[in-house]
């Protein structure tokens, strides 16, 4: 997702200039419980 936001950012698809913080957005410990083995998040 950080990769795709820096590609928006550069190509000027977006008018934001700064990648997010994609873990604002996501609830990991969520993830976890459903499928522990399956989620990678590097925090």
């Amino acid at each position: 997702m950080e990769e795709e936001a820096r590609w928006l950012i550069s190509s000027r698809r977006t008018g934001a200039t700064e990648v997010p913080n994609f873990l604002d957005y996501i609830h990991a410990e969520s993830l976890k419980k459903v499928s522990p083995a399956t989620v990678t998040l590097i925090e």
